[in-house]
């Protein structure tokens, strides 16, 4: 897994309904993901080379080795980006 934000399916199911019941055509979870949207907007390219670079790796490597995987290992962040559920070493079967 990479940095990229995962959500409790409890709250991904709320934010779903909440803005269907509003009459949302569309829905950014988390919130601050809409401003990586003014980004791509403006610097496209920019975007495309950090998204290349930070999440996939390099020829040869396997996906562990993404650096977006490392900076998650090295600094101990996954305890405040993923979910408790995530985090369990055993496997879910409800």
């Amino acid at each position: 897994m990479s940095v990229t934000p995962i959500l409790p399916v409890e709250k991904c199911a709320r934010s779903i309904v909440k803005s269907a019941c509003r009459g949302d055509k569309y829905l950014t979870e988390p919130l601050w993901f809409k401003t990586f949207f003014i980004y791509v907007l403006f610097f496209p390219e920019v975007v495309d080379w950090f998204q290349h670079w930070f999440l996939i790796p390099g020829p040869g490597k396997p996906t562990t080795e993404t650096p977006s995987k490392i900076l998650l290992d090295l600094t101990g962040l996954q305890k405040y980006v993923y979910p408790e559920s995530l985090l369990s070493p055993h496997i879910k079967v409800d």
